[in-house]
């Protein structure tokens, strides 16, 4: 975050620029819906245009039927000869209907027998579909918009039949108007400036464009065209740039015709048809910015009586006291608001945070005390289990070597009872002299501070093997050892622990069977190396887990069984030291399996005290 922005007053000013983002979203909100409105407003204008086009154009086509019926029944068009026929027409055309495309009368075969000066006549009468249809209905015909082939205007026809004095059906009457009426209905409506109004038949020509008809008339809309995709709606609005580069509104509606409709498209330069909603969201947008840059201003002011003086007595309580000097207050009254507040659980803290201060060093200096006091303690254990293990064994030593003595010179004078008792002694003295030894490796565990180092646990259990090899021959037993890890650990610990388990394995054998002991490494996770050792001897009921890794607990009190009780202390004592866990599951009779979880790497966290 860039460093003017951690300024409490800055935050305070975007604070309230944020507080009027709701304002400024409404305001966005309102002019879409004014845009909306105006492109309604456009549809509507359009559809309003379409419905008096179409009255205009029913109107029109209602007339033109009266007067082809009256003229149908002139004699100047019933009779053979037409001489007055043309002269009739020229009258009509030039004096009363001068907005005619085309005005004629045709035979049965096709040959235009009178017609109105400068107007159209069709080249190929017989190929046109309208007078196809004139013929073939006999009756009043009106054809939908479309592009004459001749002259190449949009234009309408209409037709009607005429008989002769004897109802005989001899010639067909053709009037036609082009959409010029249509663009001169758009200049007298008042159309907003730069409106444009497209006219298109079924099939996507231009019938007409206003303005600029003679430039579109008869043009087929394509794809490329930005009015293509509102032609294919049929219906709709939608905002586009025109070819002459002015972005407009434009909205369609189908106008209905006595054949057909005709699609009309209206396009309302986006000037226009947004000026008002533009002008209410300027305004609204000033007024806005006006009332939130007065509010920013206001508050960036007011926040330095308001807030940053007890700011900044904070800030230099907070200095003083991580200087050292517990006992700085802000001296801020608790009743001047939530800042007073803050200062007085501030204040507070600081007092708590001075007493605790003073417990912390009075506990420390009692800790420092007890260290001292409980390294001492430890040195004179040590020295007390050297000495004590020394001063029994040599005492034990004699007793060994005396038994050994009477049993080499005695033998053959002592009797059962005497060389029993001198068995039993031997026994006795071996099983103390053993206990003195594993008590003493017991207890010097974590004693002894030397650096771990990488130990490959592979050629510390062929070491194991290879010293108890004769009690494996001796018992049959058949050991495997998979792939070990290496690890950082104590070199002699590793031997002690997968010596014990392994002798323990060996110890508590089942009688039926020779003993199968496997030495495994099964999983490596998280930092952590896994090592299993499973036998398939006697094995132990698992409620009675938590005893077998406590000293002297023998859940077996089968002399058979020699030991002293301590193998599997001095196990979960050496895993401890290292960090890790130890743990066992058994059943009676289906042998046991003894888990150990070591960190593969060691470090200060890792080691354990050695208590």
């Amino acid at each position: 975050m860039a460093k003017w922005l951690s300024s409490l007053r800055v935050r305070l000013v975007l604070l309230v620029v944020l507080a009027s983002l709701p304002a400024l979203l409404l305001t966005i909100y309102s002019n879409r819906e004014q845009r909306r409105l105006a492109e309604t407003s456009v549809q509507q204008e359009i559809l309003r245009l379409s419905q008096l086009a179409t009255v205009n154009q029913e109107t029109f086509v209602e007339n033109t039927r009266v007067f082809l019926v009256a003229l149908s029944h002139m004699p100047t068009v019933r009779t053979a000869d037409l001489t007055e026929c043309q002269e009739l027409f020229s009258h009509l055309f030039i004096e009363h209907y001068p907005e005619f495309a085309s005005f004629y009368v045709a035979d049965l075969n096709a040959h235009v027998v009178c017609s109105a000066p400068n107007t159209h006549v069709p080249s190929k009468l017989k190929d046109c579909e309208h007078y196809k249809m004139m013929v073939a209905s006999q009756d009043y015909v009106v054809s939908n918009y479309h592009i004459c082939e001749g002259s190449g205007e949009a234009i309408m026809a209409m037709g009607y039949p005429v008989y002769d004095y004897e109802n005989n059906f001899i010639r067909v009457i053709n009037i036609s108007i082009d959409l010029s009426w249509l663009n001169d209905l758009a200049a007298q409506i008042d159309l907003p400036a730069g409106t444009t109004l497209a006219v298109f038949d079924h099939i996507g020509y231009y019938l007409t464009h206003y303005p600029e008809p003679e430039k579109w008339t008869g043009v087929l809309i394509t794809a490329a065209d930005h009015l293509y995709p509102l032609f294919k709606q049929g219906k709709g609005i939608m905002v586009a740039r025109d070819v002459d580069g002015i972005e407009r509104v434009y909205a369609t509606t189908p106008m209905e015709s006595s054949r057909g409709s005709v699609t009309v498209i209206m396009g309302v330069p986006t000037a226009v048809a947004y000026e008002e909603a533009n002008r209410i969201t300027t305004r609204n947008l000033i007024f806005l910015l006006s009332a939130t840059l007065l509010a920013a201003v206001a508050a960036f002011l007011l926040a330095e009586f308001l807030i940053m003086r007890q700011t900044r007595l904070l800030l230099q309580t907070t200095q003083r006291l991580e200087a050292g000097d517990l006992s700085a207050r802000t001296t801020i009254p608790a009743d001047a608001g939530e800042l007073g507040q803050l200062a007085h659980a501030f204040d507070q803290m600081a007092g708590a945070l001075e007493q605790r201060e003073q417990e912390r060093q009075q506990a420390e200096a009692a800790i420092q005390e007890y260290a001292t006091e409980l390294e001492r303690s430890n040195r004179e254990l040590q020295d007390f289990a050297k000495i004590a293990s020394h001063d029994m064994q040599e005492p034990l030593r004699k007793i060994m070597n005396f038994s050994g003595l009477l049993r080499e010179r005695y033998d053959q004078s002592m009797d059962e009872g005497g060389r029993d008792y001198l068995l039993r002694m031997e026994r006795a003295a071996m099983h103390l002299y053993n206990l003195i030894n594993e008590l003493l490796t017991y207890s010097m565990i974590g004693t002894r501070v030397e650096p771990f180092t990488k130990v490959n646990l592979n050629k510390v259990a062929q070491h194991v093997l290879s010293d108890l090899e004769l009690q494996i021959e001796e018992s049959g037993a058949l050991v495997e050892v998979s792939a070990l890890p290496t690890l950082e650990a104590d070199p002699t610990q590793m031997y002690q622990l997968i010596q014990n388990l392994v002798s323990n394995a060996l110890k508590f054998r089942d009688a039926e069977r020779p003993p199968l002991i496997k030495i495994s490494a099964p999983q490596e996770s998280n930092g952590m190396v896994t090592l299993a050792v499973s036998d398939n001897g006697i094995g132990f009921d698992e409620k009675y887990l938590d005893r077998i890794f406590q000293p002297f607990q023998r859940l077996n009190r089968d002399l058979k069984f020699a030991g002293t009780g301590i193998g599997l202390a001095i196990c979960r004592k050496v895993v401890e030291y290292h960090g890790g866990s130890i743990t066992a599951t058994s059943k009676p009779g289906q042998g046991s399996r003894f888990v150990v979880s070591l960190p593969a790497s060691q470090s200060k966290e890792n080691v354990g005290d050695g208590s």
